[in-house]
Protein backbone atom coordinates (compact mmCIF):
# COMPACT_ATOMS: atom_id res chain seq x y z
CA UNK A 1 0.00 0.00 0.00
CA UNK A 2 1.56 3.34 -1.05
CA UNK A 3 0.12 6.82 0.91
CA UNK A 4 1.05 10.43 0.14
CA UNK A 5 2.68 12.28 2.65
CA UNK A 6 -0.06 14.98 2.83
CA UNK A 7 -2.71 11.78 3.90
CA UNK A 8 -0.83 10.86 6.92
CA UNK A 9 1.11 13.88 8.28
CA UNK A 10 0.71 17.88 8.51
CA UNK A 11 3.08 19.45 7.01
CA UNK A 12 4.33 22.73 8.36
CA UNK A 13 6.85 25.47 6.49
CA UNK A 14 9.24 26.26 9.30
CA UNK A 15 9.19 30.13 10.88
CA UNK A 16 10.54 32.27 7.87
CA UNK A 17 12.06 34.98 9.54
CA UNK A 18 12.50 38.52 7.47
CA UNK A 19 15.78 39.51 8.76
CA UNK A 20 19.44 37.32 9.51
CA UNK A 21 19.10 35.76 12.46
CA UNK A 22 22.14 36.50 14.58
CA UNK A 23 23.11 34.95 18.09
CA UNK A 24 21.23 37.03 20.16
CA UNK A 25 20.99 36.48 23.57
CA UNK A 26 17.31 37.52 24.47
CA UNK A 27 14.19 35.88 22.53
CA UNK A 28 11.15 34.23 23.76
CA UNK A 29 11.76 31.46 21.46
CA UNK A 30 14.96 29.04 20.63
CA UNK A 31 15.02 28.37 16.42
CA UNK A 32 16.22 25.36 14.61
CA UNK A 33 18.59 25.94 11.78
CA UNK A 34 20.28 24.46 9.12
CA UNK A 35 23.59 25.17 11.19
CA UNK A 36 22.22 22.68 14.04
CA UNK A 37 21.54 19.58 11.96
CA UNK A 38 24.38 17.32 12.66
CA UNK A 39 25.55 14.39 10.52
CA UNK A 40 27.25 11.27 10.48
CA UNK A 41 31.26 12.43 10.64
CA UNK A 42 30.12 16.14 11.19
CA UNK A 43 31.14 17.82 15.10
CA UNK A 44 29.15 16.10 17.79
CA UNK A 45 28.04 13.56 15.54
CA UNK A 46 29.57 10.43 18.04
CA UNK A 47 26.53 12.01 20.93
CA UNK A 48 24.21 10.82 18.71
CA UNK A 49 22.53 7.28 18.03
CA UNK A 50 22.54 6.60 15.15
CA UNK A 51 24.38 9.60 14.16
CA UNK A 52 22.21 12.32 13.33
CA UNK A 53 20.30 14.53 14.54
CA UNK A 54 19.58 18.01 16.58
CA UNK A 55 22.86 19.73 18.16
CA UNK A 56 20.61 22.38 20.48
CA UNK A 57 23.81 23.08 22.45
CA UNK A 58 24.07 26.82 20.61
CA UNK A 59 20.32 27.55 19.14
CA UNK A 60 19.77 30.83 18.87
CA UNK A 61 17.14 33.34 19.98
CA UNK A 62 14.29 34.50 18.04
CA UNK A 63 11.05 36.89 19.22
CA UNK A 64 8.74 35.44 16.35
CA UNK A 65 5.94 37.61 14.87
CA UNK A 66 2.45 36.25 14.89
CA UNK A 67 1.69 32.70 16.30
CA UNK A 68 4.86 30.95 17.31
CA UNK A 69 2.49 27.58 18.07
CA UNK A 70 2.44 27.34 14.08
CA UNK A 71 6.40 26.23 14.65
CA UNK A 72 6.54 24.44 17.65
CA UNK A 73 8.85 21.17 17.56
CA UNK A 74 8.20 18.32 19.71
CA UNK A 75 9.00 14.96 20.56
CA UNK A 76 7.13 12.69 17.94
CA UNK A 77 7.77 15.39 15.04
CA UNK A 78 10.03 14.92 12.34
CA UNK A 79 11.83 17.58 10.63
CA UNK A 80 12.65 17.86 6.81
CA UNK A 81 15.41 19.37 5.35
CA UNK A 82 13.62 21.58 2.19
CA UNK A 83 16.41 22.98 0.89
CA UNK A 84 19.81 23.13 0.33
CA UNK A 85 22.14 19.94 -1.20
CA UNK A 86 20.86 17.51 1.14
CA UNK A 87 16.83 16.74 1.76
CA UNK A 88 16.76 14.66 4.45
CA UNK A 89 14.34 13.52 7.53
CA UNK A 90 15.07 13.15 11.23
CA UNK A 91 12.94 11.50 13.85
CA UNK A 92 12.59 14.05 17.01
CA UNK A 93 12.93 11.76 20.02
CA UNK A 94 15.26 11.65 22.75
CA UNK A 95 18.50 10.08 20.45
CA UNK A 96 18.20 12.65 18.02
CA UNK A 97 18.36 16.05 20.04
CA UNK A 98 21.40 16.88 22.17
CA UNK A 99 21.41 18.05 24.57
CA UNK A 100 18.04 17.01 25.80
CA UNK A 101 15.58 20.14 25.44
CA UNK A 102 13.93 21.45 28.66
CA UNK A 103 10.76 23.11 27.45
CA UNK A 104 9.49 22.19 24.35
CA UNK A 105 7.53 24.83 23.70
CA UNK A 106 9.90 27.53 23.28
CA UNK A 107 11.35 25.53 20.52
CA UNK A 108 10.57 26.50 16.66
CA UNK A 109 12.21 25.30 13.37
CA UNK A 110 13.58 27.79 10.88
CA UNK A 111 12.16 28.46 7.45
CA UNK A 112 14.65 25.54 5.94
CA UNK A 113 12.46 22.98 7.15
CA UNK A 114 9.15 21.35 7.00
CA UNK A 115 7.67 20.40 10.04
CA UNK A 116 6.08 16.83 10.13
CA UNK A 117 3.37 15.88 12.37
CA UNK A 118 2.73 12.54 11.75
CA UNK A 119 -1.16 10.97 12.23
CA UNK A 120 0.59 8.10 14.15
CA UNK A 121 -2.50 5.97 13.92
CA UNK A 122 -1.66 4.87 10.18
CA UNK A 123 2.71 6.08 10.24
CA UNK A 124 4.93 5.94 13.10
CA UNK A 125 7.71 9.12 13.07
CA UNK A 126 10.84 6.62 12.68
CA UNK A 127 9.13 4.85 9.84
CA UNK A 128 8.38 8.48 7.81
CA UNK A 129 11.78 9.76 8.27
CA UNK A 130 13.22 6.44 7.55
CA UNK A 131 10.72 6.05 4.33
CA UNK A 132 12.00 9.89 3.25
CA UNK A 133 15.18 8.80 3.32
CA UNK A 134 15.60 6.12 0.88
CA UNK A 135 16.14 6.02 -2.36
CA UNK A 136 13.30 5.65 -4.23
CA UNK A 137 11.58 8.68 -2.17
CA UNK A 138 14.73 10.53 -2.79
CA UNK A 139 14.40 10.17 -6.49
CA UNK A 140 11.16 12.01 -6.37
CA UNK A 141 12.46 14.50 -4.24
CA UNK A 142 15.59 15.17 -6.86
CA UNK A 143 12.44 15.59 -9.65
CA UNK A 144 10.26 17.91 -7.26
CA UNK A 145 12.99 20.10 -6.71
CA UNK A 146 13.55 23.42 -7.97
CA UNK A 147 16.58 25.93 -8.57
CA UNK A 148 19.82 25.21 -9.38
CA UNK A 149 22.01 27.66 -6.83
CA UNK A 150 19.96 25.94 -3.91
CA UNK A 151 17.53 22.86 -3.92
CA UNK A 152 14.14 23.95 -2.72
CA UNK A 153 11.47 21.44 -2.29
CA UNK A 154 8.46 22.93 -2.93
CA UNK A 155 5.47 22.63 -0.15
CA UNK A 156 2.72 21.15 -2.65
CA UNK A 157 4.89 18.87 -4.28
CA UNK A 158 6.41 17.30 -1.12
CA UNK A 159 3.15 16.69 -0.02
CA UNK A 160 2.32 14.82 -2.56
CA UNK A 161 5.26 12.39 -2.34
CA UNK A 162 4.09 8.79 -2.17
CA UNK A 163 5.96 6.13 0.36
CA UNK A 164 5.25 2.48 0.92
CA UNK A 165 2.82 2.21 4.00
CA UNK A 166 3.05 -0.70 5.60
CA UNK A 167 0.89 -1.80 9.33
CA UNK A 168 2.23 -0.58 12.09
CA UNK A 169 3.79 -3.83 13.41
CA UNK A 170 6.03 -3.92 10.44
CA UNK A 171 6.87 -0.63 10.07
CA UNK A 172 8.11 -0.67 14.45
CA UNK A 173 10.34 -3.86 13.07
CA UNK A 174 11.67 -2.31 9.53
CA UNK A 175 12.77 0.91 11.80
CA UNK A 176 14.63 -1.38 14.55
CA UNK A 177 16.23 -3.60 11.69
CA UNK A 178 17.45 -0.26 10.67
CA UNK A 179 18.86 0.66 14.03
CA UNK A 180 20.35 -2.21 14.20
CA UNK A 181 22.41 -2.05 11.17
CA UNK A 182 23.82 1.57 11.61
CA UNK A 183 24.98 0.30 15.44
CA UNK A 184 26.50 -2.51 13.30
CA UNK A 185 28.30 -0.07 10.79
CA UNK A 186 29.41 2.23 13.74
CA UNK A 187 30.83 -0.64 15.99
CA UNK A 188 32.99 -1.88 13.21
CA UNK A 189 34.26 0.98 11.95
CA UNK A 190 35.16 1.48 15.81
CA UNK A 191 36.99 -1.98 15.49
CA UNK A 192 38.78 -1.54 12.22
CA UNK A 193 40.14 1.90 14.28
CA UNK A 194 41.17 0.71 17.06
CA UNK A 195 43.01 -2.49 15.16
CA UNK A 196 44.71 -0.36 12.90
CA UNK A 197 45.52 2.19 16.36
CA UNK A 198 47.24 -1.07 17.55
CA UNK A 199 48.77 -2.36 14.14
CA UNK A 200 50.71 1.13 14.24
CA UNK A 201 51.82 1.10 18.27
CA UNK A 202 53.07 -2.64 17.78
CA UNK A 203 55.28 -1.46 14.35
CA UNK A 204 56.43 1.47 16.07
CA UNK A 205 57.76 -0.75 19.27
CA UNK A 206 58.91 -3.07 16.70
CA UNK A 207 60.88 -0.46 15.33
CA UNK A 208 62.74 1.25 18.46
CA UNK A 209 63.75 -2.01 19.75
CA UNK A 210 65.53 -2.45 16.47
Amino acid sequence: MKARICDIAEVQIGYQHRDKIGAAEVGSHQIIQPKDVVEPGDRFSEAFEPAAGIWTGSLYMVTPKGDPDRYLVSPGDVLFTARGSRNFAIPIDARSVRPPVQDWGKVIAGSFFFILRPRTERVSPGYLAWAINQPPVQRQLDDAAHGSHMKLIPKRMFEEIEIDLPPLTVQEIIVKVSELSEQERRLTTLIQTKRAELVRFASLAAARQG
